[in-house]
């Protein structure tokens, strides 16, 4: 469905935000090679010579979708203050909490950004192209795999260093702890029903990582 043309005066941050969701929209839809600048000019209901005034072309907006997904996840964990790579007191505090602390934490978390549009239309997109653009999948996994992997190691170390969990290899225990997460989002991402089950899963989850590694 075409989009109401802009009007004359509205804010230019407003108008980049339509540029920005319905290129990912689109990209999500179509494929990255799927989608024209004119097309997405089109869906926001301006020129191509509109559009390309703002960004210089389609590599250009998917840089700035990547740019706005990592604030719209750091601005949730800040809600949250669950960042814990900006706020070493925030890990600290998780560490101290009860499972079941820890399990409302990880399921909110799970919650807040599976139902964040871009974050959701960024995953289908890296489904879509994993296999026709190496690069862009690569760059993808830094920022929704790499990336969560990196925390939870800060995390895992953190339970080491204060007795709450045995000693073991921090990365390997990061890669345990989040692999059922990310599995999460792909459950639900093909069938949203399950996302009830997904969140049982996830309690489930935290408790059994708990009965192995807690001392």
């Amino acid at each position: 469905m075409r989009r109401r043309p802009l009007r004359n005066g509205e804010n230019d941050m407003r108008t980049k935000e339509l540029y920005l969701t319905e290129a990912l929209r689109l990209f999500a839809e179509r494929g990255f090679d799927g989608v024209s600048v004119t097309d997405i000019a089109e869906a926001v209901g301006v020129s191509a010579p509109a559009l390309y005034k703002h960004y210089p072309g389609k590599q250009a907006l998917l840089d700035a979708v990547m740019e706005l997904s990592a604030r719209n996840f750091q601005e949730q964990t800040a809600k949250m203050k669950v960042d814990f790579r900006i706020h070493p007191d925030k890990r600290k505090a998780f560490v101290s909490m009860t499972e079941s602390g820890q399990t409302r934490i990880i399921q909110d978390l799970f919650l807040r950004t599976y139902e964040e549009e871009v974050t959701t239309l960024l995953r289908r997109l890296m489904t879509v192209e994993q296999f026709r653009h190496p690069e862009l999948a690569a760059r993808l996994n830094r920022r929704y795999v790499d990336s969560q992997i990196d925390a939870f190691e800060q995390l895992m170390q953190e339970f080491m260093d204060t007795g709450m969990y045995r000693k073991g290899n921090a990365r390997l225990m990061a890669v345990q702890f989040a692999a059922p997460v990310i599995m999460c989002f792909d459950v639900c991402d093909r069938e949203p029903g399950r996302k009830d089950e997904m969140l049982k899963l996830l309690a489930d989850h935290v408790h059994q990582f708990n009965a192995v590694y807690r001392v």
